[in-house]
């Protein structure tokens, strides 16, 4: 497949976890980025919004789980990628990004998460299909582990701080985005 620089706009399922909380999030994401053509190998620079419905547990004994947190979490995401990509579409990458989240809802005691930044690393797998002249569907599915887990480390609660114990993240997201080359 012939391909040139070209924008991207994408939307996205994603669902994300966090090991020791037992944290679960479910949501969806807006992706736009541009790339830039050096076929096979294609650069990437692009953002992404991020909106997730989350749900912490927090272990108590006798295998009891308490519901710390029930809420909207929202996520600003700047990301570089390479990807290679052979001639019938088909393409894999890494990539980085660095998650900022932007907004969150209050916890259930009405303490505030810190607004932290993680850096990511994401692997990605995907096809692009030519639908017109210089138009293209683009689908892609990724996986992505945080790398710094700052993000939940810590909470707020009238000028007192407590800590999580955050052992690792990783999320999952289905993208399906419509493409212009320039």
């Amino acid at each position: 497949m012939k391909t040139f620089d070209s924008y991207i706009m994408s939307l996205a399922k994603v669902i994300a976890t966090e090991r020791k909380s037992q944290g679960i999030s479910v949501g969806s994401a807006v992706n736009v980025e541009y790339t830039m053509n050096a076929m096979p190998v294609l650069f990437s620079f692009g953002i992404e919004y991020r909106r997730l419905k989350t749900e912490f547990y927090q272990s108590m004994a006798d295998s009891v789980k308490l519901k710390v947190y029930d809420g909207n979490v929202q996520f600003l995401m700047p990301m570089i990628q390479t990807k290679y990509m052979i001639p019938s579409g088909v393409y894999v990458g890494i990539g980085l990004s660095a998650h900022w989240m932007i907004n969150a809802d209050k916890l259930t005691d009405n303490s505030e998460i810190s607004s932290k930044i993680d850096y990511w690393t994401v692997v990605l797998v995907g096809y692009m299909m030519k639908l017109h002249e210089n138009l293209f569907l683009d689908v892609q599915g990724k996986f992505g582990y945080n790398l710094t887990n700052a993000q939940y480390s810590e909470a707020k609660k009238k000028d007192q701080y407590y800590f999580m114990n955050v052992k690792s993240s990783y999320d999952a997201a289905f993208y399906v985005g419509v493409g212009y080359s320039l």
